[in-house]
């Protein structure tokens, strides 16, 4: 599931660098204190965030006693568009964490449940944000414990929900 998270931020800078091509970009800068990347142009900007995402941040709660995985964040804004994930670890089980984000989201609109006692998906909206937490067992370094990787989008995210 890391190696999804850092394949998810390669996917976040490319769409942002194809998206500032031939925009005469007038600035970068990085910040390797806060983990960050921002690209500024005549077009707009990109920023580019490797900090753990906070659950204002992400708009759900974090599990208890979940601890942040090491590098296995990203936050990434253009104009309108936002997606901010993260991944967490806890040495409960799958089937209890998959329990406690039930009874956290089932309440929430357009609430979604694609789960199994061994794991899967839950969404929900909030506003014009896809909230997603998706939970399953880790493997290699995880292996015996359980992975939780929530995220959040916004602008042309809006409509991919029916």
């Amino acid at each position: 599931m890391k190696k999804a998270i850092v394949a998810m931020l390669a996917v976040f800078l490319v769409l942002g660098a194809a998206a500032l091509v031939g925009c005469g970009s007038k600035s970068i800068s990085v910040n390797t204190d806060k983990g960050s990347l921002n690209i500024n142009t005549d077009k707009g900007s990109v920023q580019l965030n490797t900090k753990t995402p906070t659950e204002a941040q992400l708009g759900m709660p974090i599990y208890p006693g979940a601890k942040a995985s090491a590098n296995s964040s990203a936050s990434y804004s253009q104009g309108g568009q936002a997606t901010s994930v993260a991944q967490f670890v806890t040495t409960d089980s799958v089937e209890k964490v998959v329990a406690w984000y039930k009874e956290q989201l089932s309440g929430k609109p357009e609430y979604r449940d694609m789960t199994t006692v061994q794991g899967g998906i839950i969404t929900f909206r909030s506003g014009n944000d896809i909230k997603m937490a998706t939970i399953g067992p880790g493997v290699v370094e995880n292996k015996g414990k359980t992975v939780i990787v929530l995220g959040t989008g916004t602008g042309s995210l809006q409509n991919s929900m029916p």
